[in-house]
Parts: C-alpha cells; sequence; structure tokens
C-alpha cells in the first residue's frame, strides 16, 4: 500500500467520524447542520461587505462649472440649477489637474466671465434633488 493511498484512507476515516459526530453522513448531515449554516451566512455576508466597499472606491469624479449671474449691485449669485458637468476623471486628483490653467477649484475666477469650478463624486449633484 502507497503512503498516498493511506493517508487517503485517513483522510476517508476523519470525514466520515466528523459527518457522524455533526448528526448525519455526508451531504445531509452539512445541510442540517445549523452552525454549518451560520458559517455560510456570514462568509457571504462578509463578500458582499467588501465587493459594496470597494465599488463605493471606484466612484467617478465629476468636474462642475458655474458661471454665475451679476446682480445690479456687482455681486454675483450662484444658483444651484446653473451648474453643469465640464468633465469626469477616475480619481479626484485627476478631477482637480483638469481644471482650466489659472482656475483654483471653489473660489470665484476675475475673468471677464467669472466661473466657479469644483470637484465632486458622481454620488452628488449640486443642483439639489431632482424633483418628481
Amino acid at each position: 500500500m502507497s503512503q498516498r493511498t493511506a493517508a487517503s484512507q485517513l483522510f476517508d476515516e476523519y470525514n466520515r467520524r466528523y459527518w457522524r459526530r455533526m448528526g448525519g453522513e455526508g451531504e445531509k448531515g452539512r445541510e442540517e447542520n445549523p452552525m454549518m449554516k451560520r458559517a455560510m451566512s456570514l462568509c457571504a455576508g462578509l463578500i458582499l461587505l467588501v465587493t459594496a466597499s470597494s465599488a463605493f472606491a471606484e466612484c467617478v469624479w465629476v468636474l462642475w462649472g458655474n458661471q454665475p449671474t451679476r446682480q445690479p449691485d456687482g455681486t454675483y449669485s450662484l444658483r444651484p440649477s446653473d451648474w453643469m458637468p465640464w468633465g469626469a476623471n477616475a480619481t479626484r486628483e485627476e478631477c482637480l489637474r483638469s481644471l482650466p490653467p489659472g482656475y483654483t477649484a471653489g473660489t470665484l475666477s476675475s475673468d471677464p466671465t467669472p466661473t466657479m469650478y469644483m470637484c465632486l463624486p458622481d454620488t452628488v449633484d449640486p443642483r439639489g434633488a431632482k424633483g418628481k
């Protein structure tokens, strides 16, 4: 008898004893074991949690621009409905690098046509919630 065969027989004997202790033989014992069900449910939950968190980490960053209207008193009014998407990037850093030269995110430029840019995740819309 080879060593592999002896090891295989030893494993089979261990397996039979294990399932006998669990209340059944073979697959039947596994299905009726509540601890096994609980462990499998826990593993499935952890897999879903990891998948969901990695999906969140892979969001798209949107470059938003707003050209506010000048008020009679010389001030500018940023209305939420005036925000327009200007581009999309894989990371926040790439989004900030995609700003036009001379612009800083979150500040109003002093050009003849003042413009403000922001980088936000694709789950955030500066125009607010959509009405039904």
